[in-house]
């Protein structure tokens, strides 16, 4: 199911900035929602290995999140395009699958220990302290879904 994304307001009414963030606060719960439900059925896999030609419905999701993404960088636009902002978003929408459920222990380390271990070595480069303890400790979160070494 793709979602509309677009509002109407009467004619010459501007749409407060909280109005407009509580609009895409559904788009986002909408989505974590949705792809929940799809983890639980497909069980912990990759996402790209999600069988989109076979379900419609995962087509429109992923044009949902893709939105969504498009939404985040907006944010990260409008804040000035910063290594701040952009890492920020980063935190957000990096983990967002494995947050959902698609904890596939090859997927769970390359996010963590690829994807994120750059954002961290960014946060630290830039000394946005704040940021790369964030991060930090998001990864080793995210590390706890991975299979215990013996």
């Amino acid at each position: 199911m793709q979602l509309d994304i677009c509002y109407t307001q009467p004619m010459g009414e501007k749409q407060s900035d909280d109005q407009i963030e509580h609009v895409f606060e559904l788009l986002e719960k909408n989505i974590t929602e949705e792809f929940r439900s799809v983890a639980i059925k497909y069980g912990p896999i990759d996402p790209s290995e999600l069988p989109l030609v076979e379900d419609q419905d995962l087509v429109g999701l992923f044009q949902n999140y893709d939105n969504w993404v498009k939404i985040q960088q907006k944010k990260v636009d409008q804040a000035g395009g910063t290594i701040e902002a952009h890492l920020k978003m980063a935190l957000k929408v990096t983990p967002f699958f494995v947050e959902v459920g698609f904890t596939d222990p090859s997927y769970v380390d390359e996010v963590v220990n690829d994807w994120m271990a750059q954002d961290l070595a960014q946060a630290e480069d830039a000394g946005l302290d704040d940021i790369a303890v964030a991060i930090r400790n998001k990864m080793e979160q995210l590390q706890g879904l991975l299979p215990k070494s013996t």
